[in-house]
């Protein structure tokens, strides 16, 4: 790293949650993500990355029960950090207030489907892994590619094992974490 490229990021401005909560009363309409004190622009869905969504929805919905799956809501990651995962899956017996984003300490896996995102879901495996989340798959539809991070070591903030399976589509995302939810 060259001292330019130390001084530009030094001069980056940072953002903390509240700030991040703030930008959604300018711009509801907006997607953002917070990672390490960073907004990030979410990519507009399309029809492909619906169908994968809907796919890892529907086998975590099928291996874990409607209590614990959700496809829409905001992880506080920390006071810089907080995401819109695709799919997760809560502990069992994970407790949250009424209102607010979910707390990182209830997330216990993260689907993340990258269709145009690939660069930024990769930043994730540190922030999920560092925010204690026992499980991150991510399916890159560029290779076809189905990412599976586990075994985290919270003393060193990573993931142990990372395998990776070929998947064709859809239906084949949705057999896939089928497989892996029984053996999380």
């Amino acid at each position: 790293m060259t001292a330019v490229t130390t001084a530009a990021e030094a001069l980056r401005p940072r953002f903390n949650f509240a700030e991040y909560e703030a930008c959604s009363d300018i711009d509801p309409d907006r997607r953002l993500e917070l990672l390490d004190g960073e907004i990030y622009d979410m990519a507009p869905e399309n029809i492909r990355h619906s169908r994968l969504v809907q796919a890892a929805f529907l086998a975590l919905l099928d291996a874990y029960g409607r209590k614990r799956v959700f496809n829409t809501g905001t992880v506080k990651i920390a006071e810089s950090g907080a995401v819109e995962p695709d799919v997760f899956v809560l502990r069992p017996g994970a407790v949250s207030a009424e209102d607010g984003p979910w707390p990182a300490a209830a997330i216990g896996a993260v689907v993340e489907i990258s269709v145009t995102t690939t660069a930024k879901d990769e930043l994730k495996i540190g922030v999920y892994a560092a925010a204690g989340v026992d499980r991150y798959w991510r399916y890159d539809s560029s290779t076809r590619t189905l990412h599976d991070y586990a075994e985290l070591d919270p003393e060193r903030s990573e993931y142990l094992r990372h395998r990776t399976h070929e998947i064709a589509g859809a239906e084949e995302l949705g057999e896939a974490l089928s497989r892996l939810a029984d053996l999380a």
